[in-house]
């Protein structure tokens, strides 16, 4: 999870970014020769989930990593999520992320 929030910490916002070039760019980066979407999605989610939670508790928004640039609300994933998909709209929205 460490490695992808990282990854999604890296990228500024407004920028749009998709699962499977995360999961291409970390192979070359760490010199695999893929990386398995199962585990992928899962430490997503535990980003996801974690972030959210330190959100809930009054963490303002600079100081959470911004995984709605890269979780699809309308994707498996965002709908497995314990907050639900309408954060990630309203932050795409605030960024001008197209949905």
């Amino acid at each position: 999870p460490k490695i992808i929030q990282d990854y999604i910490n890296e990228h500024d916002a407004g920028i749009r970014l998709e699962v499977n070039t995360m999961r291409d760019d970390l192979a070359l980066t760490y010199g695999a020769d893929f990386t398995c979407p199962l585990t992928s999605g899962i430490f997503l989610r535990i980003v996801a989930e974690m972030n959210y939670e330190k959100y809930a508790e009054g963490a303002p928004l600079e100081a959470i990593c911004p995984f709605w640039r890269i979780i699809d609300p309308t994707s498996k994933l965002g709908g497995k999520l314990s907050f639900g998909t309408e954060f990630i709209r309203e932050m795409r929205q605030k960024e001008n992320i197209d949905l």
